[in-house]
């Protein structure tokens, strides 16, 4: 009893983890099933919703705008038009679904195929289908009975609960046994399994590219990064510089099959930041527009508050684990091997660049916002004779390329410095 409590708990959202611990136990078939099963329960979720809403905006009771969506229903599964859109939106949704799960599959990778990491993403996002449908009915359920002012909270809640949800279940450890591989040059991948013995690790060097076979299998390689060593302010700042200028010894020196804690730790604390600087960007705003801060300025702050908190955090984790795809994909497949779990460690320690390409959106608009006010744009691009519009895309266009470019390079060097790493 308990254990059918607990799975139901695991894919309403309430106990992500555990429910990704038993994903493994569950067959593909129960995955349809519950996926199947949230799907209905979100259409019955949205038709429910969507009574209570013309109830609340008309003289009807709740019976008769029911009977009347009912019949509605029934005349429009007659027409083969709705038939169409079906299928149009169920492939959508499944589409999206797995869209979803191969992004962040990078989350829990381990060191085993690239499919098996994928399918095992996109398993237990089947499972967590009716969270998806618990979450659009308490959403839909604020914007219906409550205050309008409300509405953005209720949203912010819902995706942020969501996308803990998510992560948590993706990341939970794993039962089957991770891939067992021969232990390699971490310098150009030649296999060392003749030369494992005590004596060899410390006097022999690799047949390939001459390298001490000690600085791959010796107990001195791969030390692991000042994080993992000892979780302080002073390890969090080197490695938040090591990893961005230089990347190349960040990469030999991280420990990358232990632990899925430290680098997790390192990325998450980073979120908390988002919410910081999100407000104090809008407060720039405000004060670069000379507004004065009355309740209704201050109600729509909040509420943009939350909607730029909200996309941050989403824009924050897709390029993080989206970027780690992409790295263990081009720096991978010449070698056959699955990186997204060395990928994923690196994208993690990049947080801190990743924030700063935050603050530098925010500066950009802030300084749109005043230049524009304060009259600097008409004036610039009055003076070299262009449109405004370009007097503003020209900074956001030269640093997107430039941020973006210096973290995929960084991330990069980082993957291909740990592409053959034994430990």
């Amino acid at each position: 009893m308990l254990e059918r409590l607990g799975s139901v708990l695991g894919c309403l959202g309430f106990m992500p983890s555990e429910m990704g611990r038993r994903a493994d136990r569950w067959s593909w078939g129960v995955a349809v099933g519950v996926h199947v099963m949230g799907v209905v329960l979100a259409v019955v979720a949205i038709f429910l919703l969507r009574v209570a809403f013309w109830t609340q905006r008309s003289s009807a009771d709740y019976g008769e705008i029911f009977f009347k969506l009912m019949q509605w229903v029934w005349d429009a599964m007659h027409n083969g038009d709705f038939w169409q859109t079906t299928i149009a939106i169920a492939v959508a949704v499944e589409s999206g679904t797995i869209l979803l799960a191969t992004t962040l599959c990078a989350w829990g990778a381990r060191d085993e195929s690239i499919g098996r990491s994928s399918w095992a993403a996109i398993k237990r996002v089947w499972l967590l289908a009716p969270h998806g449908a618990l979450v659009i009915a308490m959403v839909g359920a604020g914007w219906v009975f409550l205050n309008e002012d409300y509405e953005m909270t209720v949203l912010f809640i819902g995706v942020m609960w969501c996308m803990v949800t998510v992560l948590r279940c993706l990341g939970a450890a794993r039962s089957d046994r991770p891939v067992e591989r021969r232990p390699m040059c971490e310098f150009c991948g030649y296999d060392l399994t003749g030369f494992t013995s005590d004596e060899s690790v410390a006097t022999g060097h690799c047949p390939e590219c001459d390298r001490a076979i000690a600085e791959s299998l010796g107990d001195d390689a791969r030390a692991g990064t000042a994080w993992q060593v000892k979780r302080s302010l002073r390890s969090w700042w080197t490695c938040a510089w090591e990893s961005a200028f230089h990347s190349e010894k960040f990469g030999r020196t991280i420990r990358l099959y232990e632990s899925q804690q430290d680098h997790r730790g390192f990325f998450l604390m980073h979120l908390l930041w988002v919410a910081v600087i999100n407000f104090l960007g809008l407060q720039f705003i405000v004060f670069a527009t000379n507004e004065r801060l009355t309740r209704w300025l201050w109600l729509d702050v909040l509420e943009f508050w939350q909607l730029s908190v909200m996309l941050s955090l989403i824009g924050m984790v897709v390029l993080t684990v989206g970027t780690a795809g992409m790295a263990a994909l081009s720096v991978g497949k010449p070698i056959k091997r699955n990186l997204l779990p060395v990928a994923m460690r690196a994208t993690s320690y990049m947080t801190v660049w990743a924030l700063g390409m935050l603050v530098a959106i925010w500066l950009l608009i802030v300084i749109t916002v005043w230049g524009q006010r304060a009259g600097w744009v008409r004036v610039i691009a009055d003076a070299l004779d262009i449109d405004r519009a370009l007097v503003v895309m020209v900074p956001w266009i030269a640093g997107a390329v430039l941020l973006l470019g210096g973290y995929n390079l960084a991330i990069k060097r980082m993957v291909m410095a740990a592409r053959f790493a034994n430990r």
